[in-house]
């Protein structure tokens, strides 16, 4: 395993119990959709623990992270750069798709802008899009 690989194992195991307290995780199989519901407060490196067990069991086409019940304040421009370069090291995984990230107060929806302009310097294979409605993003998804 790399060092990078062997330093995020802890914090991938723990996934398990942050899924339980904080990320509530459902699949959609028929429309290849993933939804995150994330719920109060979440740090980096639990964001980074359910990208990592998403990509390492079963990642559908199409991703919805809905952020309108949680509290990122302690999530850093910093933190944002490492979950994109996080989404590039896992971008064979997931060829096609969107990502849809679901924001309604000013801070949230701010951090989520920040990724999906961070990500679009990056030659990632999926859409992203930043919204601050989770019926449009959901439109947007699963539009063709």
């Amino acid at each position: 395993m790399s060092s990078a690989g062997a330093s995020l194992a802890p914090v991938i195991q723990r996934f398990d119990e942050i899924l339980m307290k904080k990320i509530i995780k459902k699949i959609d199989s028929k429309n290849r959709l993933t939804v995150f519901t994330v719920i109060g407060k979440i740090t980096a490196n639990e964001f980074i623990a359910a990208i990592g067990d998403f990509y390492d069991s079963s990642a559908t086409t199409n991703v919805l992270w809905d952020f309108t019940k949680s509290d990122l304040r302690e999530i850093t421009s910093a933190d944002v750069e490492n979950i994109v370069n996080l989404s590039v090291k896992y971008a064979e995984k997931r060829s096609s798709g969107k990502t849809a990230i679901v924001g309604s107060d000013d801070l949230t929806f701010g951090l989520l802008r920040m990724y999906e302009m961070t990500k679009e310097m990056t030659e990632l294979p999926f859409e992203t899009q930043a919204f601050r409605d989770i019926v449009k993003a959901y439109k947007w998804l699963l539009s063709n």
